[in-house]
């Protein structure tokens, strides 16, 4: 009898750690959830690898523009100095592409001024002359006349070629030059073109 009081005692003693054979843990302070928002330098990367994928996956290179202004103005100079060879006036043909010579040097160096307004006017001079020479050889209109060979009715169509790609690229270049600037560098360059077909075509380079 005094054995079961005294085993019953101590089970009230232990209490239900002894009972349950578990032990309860002390309860801690829950912490606060907290919204995690990336900041702007994190969404950066994410933002430029969206804009890469969207534009095709490839990043945009700021030097790619200037180098496409320059091999055009090479690829419509080295067209016409062919066509000076093929028509034995290698003279007058330097003297058209001499503007287009310091254009092309000042796009390779970087200048802003030439890929922004320069550039476009040798252009959009030259493409309008082979379209003039296009229509006299279709029949359509003969405000330019001549004989013009197989070789050179094909440079014809490269310098359009070239003249067209120069435009495109022009236009889609970042133009961070004044608009002051441009329009003065326009109006040189063009200047400049004309003059230079202008005097080509005088009598003492007319054979030449």
């Amino acid at each position: 009898m005094w054995l079961a009081v005294l085993v019953s005692i101590q089970l009230r003693a232990g209490g239900p750690r002894h009972a349950s054979g578990t032990r309860q843990l002390p309860s801690k302070p829950c912490r606060p959830l907290k919204l995690i928002i990336p900041s702007a330098e994190a969404r950066l990367p994410l933002g430029g690898m969206l804009q890469r994928s969207i534009s095709g996956g490839r990043p945009e290179n700021p030097m790619t523009e200037p180098r496409t202004v320059f091999w055009c103005l090479v690829g419509v100079i080295v067209s016409l100095l062919l066509v000076g060879l093929v028509s034995g006036t290698p003279l007058r043909h330097m003297i058209q592409v001499a503007p287009a010579c310091l254009v092309a040097i000042a796009a390779w160096r970087g200048s802003t001024w030439s890929r922004a307004a320069a550039a476009l006017p040798i252009y959009l001079i030259w493409l309008f002359l082979m379209v003039l020479i296009w229509l006299f050889l279709l029949r359509i209109a003969a405000v330019i006349n001549g004989t013009f060979s197989t070789t050179e009715t094909i440079l014809t169509i490269v310098i359009g070629l070239a003249a067209v790609g120069g435009i495109v690229s022009v236009s889609r270049g970042k133009q961070s030059a004044t608009w002051t600037r441009r329009v003065l560098a326009f109006l040189v360059a063009a200047a400049l073109q004309v003059g230079a077909v202008w005097l080509s075509f005088q009598r003492a380079f007319v054979r030449r």
